[in-house]
């Protein structure tokens, strides 16, 4: 088993782009804001909360008056829909790709940290960001170790060599919060309570209600699988789901050996891996 260990380990470490990511979150605390309905709320009501705060933000809020209201110290991109790395975009998803790229740009008068998978190195929005002075990118090794060594998984993910398996934003924010070693993290906006509202049609197709901090009405999405251009089976999605929930219960013990404690302070959130912490 050790052997087989090492192998996997010495081909993540042959195809690893070295990539440092800067300790700055030392002693610090830091809130990630998620794509949750239940974000609106704090967003609306008292978005000055964030104001003295380290703040790490995702996807659409570029496209929103709070993105230059919270100055994100950081921000998570792995979506291949707003990277325009998509396969088989429509014409409306591509101008929404540079929508969001040009908001991005335009937008960011203050220095913060960009992080984006490492294979989207030559995508439109990588190119278009190089010309924002402020924007600093990092690129992610989205390689996934696929070994049954924690200790050599582990070891590799404080390297920055390998990740754990990024199905969402939400992940890849915890891991990399985690390796910009700040002491707290507080999720906000992670309610991941799709499964409340996921249904089947009469033709087989896999939905869901689809509610969205930024969006006013709730929309219904077909769950797809964008390289096989086909809708996926509630079975694949399912299984899909369950690695995301693994990956957390993996992060908070990540986080613990490397002295971090992560909160969630998202009402009714569906995640049952960290500390519920709820009066912050």
């Amino acid at each position: 088993m050790f052997i087989s260990d090492l192998y996997y380990a010495i081909k993540i470490w042959k195809r690893a782009h070295k990539t440092i990511i800067p300790p700055i979150g030392k002693g610090k605390s830091l809130s990630i804001l998620a794509n949750g309905p239940s974000l609106r709320e704090k967003l609306e009501k008292n978005i000055n909360f964030f104001e003295d705060k380290n703040v790490l933000c995702v996807n659409s809020i570029v496209e929103t008056e709070y993105y230059t209201k919270l100055k994100p110290l950081a921000f998570v991109v792995i979506d291949g829909g707003l990277l325009g790395t998509d396969h088989n975009m429509t014409e409306a998803q591509k101008d929404k790709a540079r929508a969001f790229s040009d908001n991005i740009v335009n937008k960011t008068t203050w220095d913060m940290y960009l992080f984006l998978p490492k294979a989207s190195k030559k995508s439109k929005l990588a190119m278009a960001v190089d010309t924002n002075k402020y924007i600093h990118v990092i690129y992610v090794n989205t390689n996934v170790y696929k070994g049954n060594n924690k200790a050599i998984e582990y070891a590799m993910w404080n390297k920055f060599w390998c990740c754990p398996r990024m199905e969402n934003v939400l992940v890849a924010s915890v891991f990399i919060s985690i390796l910009m070693r700040f002491s707290n993290i507080y999720l906000y906006g992670a309610d991941h309570d799709w499964i409340k509202t996921i249904g089947v049609d009469d033709n087989n197709n896999v939905y869901t209600e689809y509610r969205h901090v930024y969006k006013d009405k709730d929309t219904k999405a077909l769950f797809r699988i964008n390289n096989e251009d086909r809708g996926m089976h509630l079975g694949e999605l399912l299984e899909e789901w369950v690695c995301v929930w693994n990956t957390y219960y993996k992060l908070n013990d990540f986080a613990k050996r490397n002295g971090t404690t992560i909160y969630n302070a998202t009402p009714n959130s569906l995640i049952d891996a960290f500390v519920r912490k709820l009066d912050v």
